[in-house]
């Protein structure tokens, strides 16, 4: 080992030219190697290995399955100037490429063509009809005072390529006449995250680069050295994406939090390389070797902390398992290799900027002050977890004054919910219109409207009363099969404003519902890519819990390096246990319930708060002070910690809400950490070796 740490720092100091052309080689082969696309697709949340995934393709199979949109608009705005350019740009709607189908409620339901309006006196039989009915697949296109009617478009998934510029032409087109729709449907919710994936990303690289700037030029006050550790994060960005991209993940949600964690590890590692000094004078020779090994298994944390992804039932999360430790490596090779290789080419290596933090650890007795108010946080924030709730919907990604929120939320006042959830009845012989079926069927249609949560039951047998022809018709495909032997039922749920009860129970209801009127020929089946994906995330909410203990076992055995005695080894766990108990505490303080998201602020934290308790440790074993320890490392463990709390800040200013609650989680976990490692751990520590004097 120690000869290949020689070689490694001879090839940095005396051929750094090679090393910065390898990196530069394997920045460009990832640039042309990786797929640095945006993924946006609902189907990615959902977990493919469960069961059922296959009652979901069965479904597609016997029914079909498109994306939705749809726009909501005032009936008044089709008047006799407006009628012939509305069916126009119906006419060219249907024309697309991408387009399934398209519903136009006017024409279908008010009698309503290319030269006349909505007539008044199907506008009044509606009306009454709907005063009078259930709320069936009417519902969807028209409101129950018939002022609002919506378009319903089906998209191919397929072709998820043409959703964009169908979306542009439909806004184009209303705009044209003078009406501004509201939007839903799962091809708007899509399109929508992607431009939010894709400015959100924009907003945190901007304002990490000009954090990361401010904060190296006001540690270091060396612009060249400042621009060293920035290629090395630009490299480490590249090839993390195109990781991504070889395997598969396309730059997604989680990808904002990949970012970040890039910057965090980069600018670490490379305080810690150039705080370290020896009688006041950094040289490459003795600062690389007294770094790599602290630096070495606190990467490791981090990526094990991140390798929590790969444990979740959904490819998407999975997927970020791999990428992040990748990432985490990389960008630790790039701060050892290429950042320190860069110097030396440039001639700066003898002349590293000291990393300078006046004040960066408390005085003891405002250490002791911080200590004590660590335990009572701790405390609080343990009597509060009962507190604790979970959000298992994922799908509230945005605001509720997000432009998309308020459409859904205009949308479901209006019209039917917009959370679907898909049932498919099989009859096990004949067929299932049949009267003895279709009598147990319509009982329990008529039970499933009496759920709170539900606005809207849509089933082929609202049809066969509409007309007997109905199920002949492509809207009647979708609820019946070829051979009559299933027949699907959609129910829409309100997705915004107050929910009494999450998916699961909901879930647990229909079953209940349907076991009062079941027969021995009848089989019923949940499923829908909403239930999918609520199923998949309520199952990572309750295995990751596991994850997050089993990872804080881990870093207790990556501790005990440095000190093979117990009591300090559960010193440091304590310290490091702390900033997660207290950020718990938070989450029910601020009222941030468990999501898919924020779940993993343990994970990735844990990973990167145990970072200082082994720099701490490190030092403490070369020192055999406390106090000399946190002399040296003080500045470095403050700096850091400062970097790691700006660079998660940053995802604050994102506009999707998981995203922003990381962020903000993730800032109070690193400043608790910083507090724990520089008051809370050495009070215990110096404690402790108080009593063992006494003692002895």
């Amino acid at each position: 080992m120690r000869r290949l740490i020689r070689c490694t720092l001879d090839l940095i100091e005396h051929r750094p030219g090679r090393v910065i052309v390898t990196f530069a080689l394997v920045g460009l082969l990832a640039c042309s190697a990786g797929s640095f696309r945006i993924g946006h697709s609902l189907e990615d949340w959902i977990d493919r290995d469960d069961p059922a995934w296959r009652d979901y393709a069965a479904l597609r199979a016997d029914f079909g399955d498109a994306d939705t949109v749809l726009a909501a608009f005032p009936r008044a705005a089709l008047r006799p100037a407006t009628i012939a350019r509305y069916y126009d740009l119906i006419d060219a709607l249907r024309a697309r490429p991408g387009i399934v189908g398209v519903f136009e409620p006017a024409e279908l339901l008010l009698g309503a063509d290319a030269t006349t309006p909505p007539l008044e006196a199907n506008i009044e039989d509606l009306r009454r009809s709907l005063a009078t009915a259930v709320p069936d697949w009417r519902n969807v296109l028209v409101s129950r005072d018939v002022e609002r009617l919506s378009v319903l478009l089906l998209l191919d998934p397929a072709r998820r390529d043409t959703h964009a510029a169908t979306l542009a032409a439909l806004r184009e087109g209303f705009a044209a006449l003078g009406v501004t729709p509201h939007y839903a449907g799962t091809a708007v919710f899509g399109e929508t995250l992607k431009d939010a994936i894709a400015s959100d990303l924009a907003r945190v690289v901007a304002l990490l680069i000009v954090a990361s700037a401010a904060l190296l030029l006001g540690c270091f006050r060396d612009p060249l050295a400042s621009l060293a550790v920035f290629a090395g994060l630009a490299v480490s960005i590249v090839c993390s994406l195109a990781v991504c991209g070889l395997i598969g993940l396309t730059v997604n949600l989680l990808t904002l939090l990949l970012v970040p964690l890039v910057f965090c590890v980069g600018l670490t590692s490379a305080i810690h390389l150039f705080a370290r000094r020896t009688a006041g004078v950094w040289r490459l020779h003795d600062a690389w070797p007294g770094v790599v090994r602290p630096l070495a298994i606190a990467t490791t944390t981090t990526a094990l902390g991140c390798l929590a992804f790969a444990n979740a039932p959904q490819v998407i999360v999975a997927r970020m398992g791999i990428a992040m430790p990748a990432a985490v490596v990389i960008t630790f090779l790039t701060s050892m290799l290429l950042v320190p290789a860069l110097l030396a080419a440039g001639g700066r290596l003898g002349r590293v900027p000291v990393v300078q933090m006046p004040r960066a650890v408390p005085s003891p007795a405002w250490r002791r002050r911080l200590a004590v108010l660590l335990g009572v946080l701790a405390i609080a924030a343990a009597l509060s977890l009962p507190q604790l709730t979970r959000e298992p919907d994922a799908l509230r990604f945005f605001p509720a004054d997000a432009a998309l929120v308020r459409d859904y939320r205009a949308i479901e006042s209006h019209f039917s919910g917009l959370l679907v959830a898909d049932l498919v009845i099989r009859t096990t012989h004949g067929r299932i219109d049949v009267p003895a079926a279709r009598a147990v069927i319509e009982r329990f249609l008529a039970s499933l409207r009496e759920i709170p949560e539900l606005t809207t039951v849509v089933a082929g047998y609202d049809l066969l009363q509409w007309s007997s022809a109905a199920a002949d018709s492509p809207l009647g495909s979708a609820f019946f099969d070829a051979t009559r032997a299933a027949t699907r039922v959609s129910l829409r749920l309100r997705n915004t404003g107050a929910v009494t009860r999450d998916w699961p129970a909901i879930a647990a209801d229909i079953h209940a519902r349907w076991a009062t009127v079941a027969t021995p020929d009848l089989v019923l089946t949940q499923t829908g890519l909403i239930p999918l994906i609520l199923d998949a995330q309520d199952r990572l909410l309750r295995v990751q819990g596991l994850t997050l203990l089993a990872g804080l076992a881990i870093a207790c055995v990556l501790l005990w390096p440095f000190f093979r005695t117990p009591g300090l080894v559960a010193l440091a766990a304590i310290a490091t246990f702390v900033p997660l108990l207290v950020t718990a505490g938070a989450m029910v303080w601020l009222g941030i319930p468990i999501n898919a998201i924020n779940l993993f602020v343990g994970s990735v934290i844990l990973g990167l708060v145990v970072d200082d308790a082994i720099y701490l440790l490190h030092a403490l074993r070369e020192h055999g002070d406390i106090e000399a320890a946190l002399a040296e490392i003080g500045p470095a463990l403050g700096i850091t910690s400062l970097s790691i709390g700006l660079a998660f800040a940053t995802l604050v200013t994102c506009e999707l809400v998981p995203i922003r609650q990381f962020g903000l989680l993730s800032a109070i976990a690193v400043a608790t950490a910083w507090a724990c490692d520089t008051c809370l751990l050495p009070a215990l520590i110096a404690r402790r070796q108080a009593h063992a004097a006494t003692v002895a």
